[in-house]
């Protein structure tokens, strides 16, 4: 049995698991720094096949959840 530490709000609980059935996969834990505003905003310009933002959202439009 392999024990883990996984984060809890403030705190971290103990989680035990059959590291023959399971494997623990983790993010990338590099150096790398947080993006720029800059980067930010060039990221959201990028196109990924679909319109601009602002071609799909006008000033004053609101988001509702679908989960109501």
């Amino acid at each position: 049995m392999t024990e883990i530490q996984l984060g809890y709000g403030k705190r971290s609980l103990g989680f035990s698991f059959d590291d023959s059935r399971y494997e623990v996969l983790s993010g990338n834990l590099n150096d790398n720094q947080p993006l720029s505003d800059v980067e930010i905003g060039e990221a959201l310009s990028a196109s990924i096949q679909s319109p601009p933002l602002e071609d799909l959202f006008s000033a004053g439009d609101s988001v509702k959840s679908a989960m109501t």
